[in-house]
């Protein structure tokens, strides 16, 4: 991505109070605001053209200097966006503490230096910010030479010495599970689920880390934040949901054993509840779900960013109960306002992924409510989103899911052209297992000669024979859990519709 790209970029990020602030500070400037005009038509435009921002600033006599007003422009924004974010988290108040120390000490005010040191250390200690905790310390020591080691003991040299130490290895701890937590979730977020014993192997390999073994080993907060989502997420890709609620339960535990990290952290907090809420769902414990969710749309924070977190973390699940139970009234309802929030939202990678998710879930539960042309839209949308997309497990499920609308819809001409292009998707990524090319084989060779009634039943429950053993394999088993195969052939060989299965099956789960 070039410079001008990435500036329009930036400005694209800024909510609306950044914008005004911005605007603000730019008005206490005097003479010619060149950067503000060339803000104001980059904040104009929707996509990035190099010829449409040229025709906006015609005329403009700053346009021979474009790259060096670009760049002003930028460091205008960053400086106003640091100005607008002092004191917004714990780290850019200790940076701001750490700039007061400095200063302070500059000035040889020793004594409210020494003060300002104090409340640093006590605050990186309170919230576990080693690497600044690291820093006060050195300017204590700093502070300790600076004034001749007055009023200072051997003892008090050691004390620092230990202090410092202790904030090292705690830190080291802390950054030997960071590494071990990202690795288990990058390789979930690119991947999904367990499909392989290469894959096992892989998460085998991380859990069984002597950081992993024992919530004791991790000596912080973040580092136990770690250990739970570890094991939360390692469960989750192998459907362990038991496991993945104690995960998930452990972590939400840990949240409220430390509130005030919570406070600071809101998108820890936000995790630790959707990682519940995901093994409750996958428990089937469905009763429990709407109490959880409306604990994570209480969560206070004052960034807009978050609160568009929270929003689709919920709808989503909602969304989910909606499809899971069959019943489909109220998110129904609420498609048209997702979508507008969808269509809304600024691009960039987070969003991106919530995107993906949602419109995968709006297309499960369109499906399940026989709107077969809706869903149509929402599975397009991803598959033309391309590979850019983080979350390629749906990526992979939504064009399975593809093939079923439009042999729903009743395209057959198209069939043909789309499973091939399916097929190569799955072979140049070497996903192809039993389950996608019995799904692709059958919408190819059996859904066009498909012509009555009985043999629309024969297709379906030829299918649903040769489905059903795959779901007593480990790693088989596991493409199900992206959407209701087996209800969805159910629904064909009764002749019922798909939300009929669904209310029927969960009926009988609470009649038992």
């Amino acid at each position: 991505m070039n410079i001008p790209e990435e500036l329009f970029q930036l400005i694209k990020s800024l909510d609306k109070n950044e914008k005004r602030y911005f605007r603000l500070q730019a008005g206490f400037q005097e003479g010619e605001k060149s950067y503000l005009k060339l803000f104001d038509a980059l904040d104009s435009m929707k996509e990035y053209e190099e010829e449409v921002l040229q025709k906006k600033l015609k005329g403009q006599k700053f346009l021979k200097q474009l790259p060096v007003v670009r760049h002003y422009l930028r460091d205008m924004i960053m400086h106003s966006l640091r100005n607008f974010n002092t004191g917004a988290s714990v780290e850019l108040k200790l940076k701001d503490m750490l700039k007061d120390v400095e200063v302070l000490f500059r000035k040889r005010l020793y004594g409210q230096c020494e003060k300002a040191i104090e409340k640093g250390k006590a605050m990186a200690a309170k919230y576990e910010r080693f690497i600044d905790l690291q820093y006060f310390l050195r300017w204590e020591f700093k502070l300790m030479k600076g004034t001749q080691y007055q009023y200072k003991k051997e003892e008090g040299i050691f004390e620092f010495i230990r202090a410092s130490e202790t904030a090292i290895d705690h830190y080291k701890n802390q950054l030997a599970s960071d590494l071990l937590a990202s690795r288990i979730l990058l390789k979930t977020f690119q991947q999904g689920l367990v499909r392989s014993d290469e894959d096992r192997r892989f998460f085998d390999n991380l859990i069984s880390a002597p950081l992993l073994s024992a919530e004791e080993n991790a000596f912080s907060f973040h580092a136990k934040m770690n250990y739970y989502m570890s094991h939360g997420t390692y469960n989750l890709v192998k459907r362990d949901m038991e496991g993945t609620y104690l995960g998930g339960k452990g972590l939400v535990e840990l949240m409220e054993r430390y509130p005030h990290q919570a406070e600071d952290d809101s998108s820890a907090h936000v995790t630790a509840l959707n990682n519940l809420v995901v093994a409750l769902i996958g428990l089937r414990r469905y009763d429990e779900v709407p109490g959880y969710i409306e604990k994570m749309k209480r969560i206070k924070t004052s960034s807009e960013r978050s609160r568009n977190d929270i929003y689709f973390l919920a709808i989503n699940h909602e969304i989910h109960m909606n499809y899971v139970t069959g019943d489909f009234g109220d998110g129904l309802k609420q498609v048209p306002s997702i979508l507008e929030k969808l269509d809304a939202q600024k691009p960039n990678a987070s969003n991106k992924r919530y995107e993906t998710h949602t419109r995968y879930n709006l297309a499960c539960m369109l499906i399940a409510a026989g709107d077969h042309s809706a869903a149509a839209k929402q599975l397009r949308r991803i598959i033309n989103a391309g590979d850019a997309d983080p979350r390629s497990e749906m990526h992979a499920a939504a064009r399975i899911l593809q093939l079923i609308v439009h042999a729903e819809l009743g395209k057959r001409d198209l069939l043909p052209y789309i499973v091939r292009s399916t097929y190569r998707y799955f072979f140049k990524r070497n996903r192809l297992y039993k389950f996608e090319n019995i799904v692709m084989a059958f919408i190819r060779n059996k859904v066009p000669k498909i012509r009555r009634d009985n043999e629309l039943v024969e297709a379906y429950r030829n299918l649903k024979e040769e489905l059903d053993p795959l779901l007593q394999d480990e790693f088989e088993a596991k493409a199900f859990e992206y959407f209701d195969y087996i209800s969805w052939m159910e629904s064909k060989i009764e002749g019922k519709s798909f939300a009929e299965i669904i209310r029927g099956k969960l009926k009988g789960e609470k009649g038992n």
